[in-house]
């Protein structure tokens, strides 16, 4: 069961990382804004830990507003997206802080 879901999220993970940010209106909407007012606005010297970080959306929002993140998922590929999102920032980072748990 558990390679089941693997694959599946190995599959659906670049549509994912594409389209969730803009054609989720729940997450755009309502998860991710009431999500974020629980969190401080600065976060610098705080450590967070995005378990389950699929494309790195939570992962993104934590680095910008300080934070040390450390981001896991089952699935290699939505480690690489998030990675890639990080990229993008263009702050320095620790490379082990993105790590794959098949566990």
């Amino acid at each position: 069961m558990k390679q089941k879901i693997i694959d599946a999220y190995a599959k659906l993970s670049l549509d994912y990382e594409k389209n969730v940010d803009t054609e989720s209106g729940f997450n755009a909407f309502y998860e991710r804004p009431a999500m974020l007012e629980q969190l401080p606005e600065n976060m610098t010297g705080l450590t967070a830990l995005d378990a389950g970080c699929a494309a790195g959306w939570y992962t993104e929002q934590l680095l910008n507003r300080g934070a040390s993140v450390t981001a896991i998922d089952l699935s290699a590929e939505m480690i690489a997206a998030t990675r890639r999102r990080r990229e993008k920032l263009r702050t320095p980072h620790d490379p082990s802080a993105f790590s794959h748990h098949p566990r």
